[in-house]
């Protein structure tokens, strides 16, 4: 049996689970994968998710991102104010002015977020050379080897169209 709760604007949520779960919007947007065991985090847009799995559990981590009135921000954020979020699984869901950081994985495959007819762009952070489906490289895909941090900046131009872009290359 699946559970609906509710989330804030900006807070980021962890959710664990004995079992495998998935966690959706209302129109079955896939925001984040649990393996077994192994929490997953997403950033709360104010909308109701579900969670797959009754024994599932999503609790808030480190409050609000972005404080009100010029408070500044928390540690969760990025130099430029966007949320860091583990890649928690080989499945990226495109979520606006959001950076995702890849520790392990190779092979990814980019899926549209909700579409609002409004670009989003998100960026992939990653020290290791990944293999990206579901994207359309503007300059054909580059070769990513050993030794660099790459960022990649993606693009849903539209419900279904994800273009990537190597935007940085650092030597590590």
């Amino acid at each position: 049996m699946a559970q609906i709760l509710n989330t804030t604007l900006y807070w980021r949520y962890e959710v664990s689970s004995p079992e495998a779960c998935s966690v959706t919007l209302a129109d079955g947007s896939l925001l984040c994968s649990v393996a077994p065991g192994v929490p997953a985090e997403f950033v709360g847009d104010g909308r109701p998710v579900t969670l797959s799995s009754d024994a599932a559990r999503m609790l808030p981590v480190a409050g609000r991102l972005v404080q009100q009135g010029g408070g500044g921000a928390s540690p969760a954020l990025s130099a430029t104010g966007e949320p860091v979020l583990p890649l928690a699984g080989d499945t990226l869901v495109v979520q606006h002015a959001t950076w995702f950081e890849n520790a392990a994985q190779g092979s990814i495959a980019v899926q549209p977020g909700v579409w609002r007819n409004e670009v989003m762009t998100c960026y992939l952070k990653t020290a290791v050379p990944v293999t990206l489906a579901g994207v359309t490289w503007l300059y054909g895909q580059p070769f990513m080897g050993e030794g660099y941090t790459y960022v990649v900046a993606l693009q849903q131009v539209d419900a279904d169209t994800i273009l990537a872009n190597l935007a940085y290359s650092l030597p590590r």
